[in-house]
């Protein structure tokens, strides 16, 4: 008998078991909970290459960074 990854309750049917898209087993009551909850975070890249993480990053923040590198690139130009 299988057993739910997310709520360790038994799966006695097959129309009670979900395969999440990572591969892990789980019930039908939790899938989408489960593939909410372990969903690779969005990123973006600057033009510089730095990953700027979408759900992390206010306005402010990311205007600071591009800032700060502009800085730095001007200073290697010299």
């Amino acid at each position: 008998m299988a057993t739910c990854s997310n709520c360790k309750k038994s799966l006695s049917c097959g129309c009670q078991k979900r395969k999440a898209s990572n591969g892990t087993m789980v019930c039908t009551n939790c899938i989408s909970a489960y593939e909410k909850a372990n969903r690779p975070k969005s990123t973006v890249t600057t033009t510089h290459g730095l990953p700027l993480p979408v759900t992390e990053w206010t306005t402010e923040q990311m205007q600071s960074a591009v800032s700060r590198l502009n800085n730095f690139k001007n200073k290697l130009k010299g």
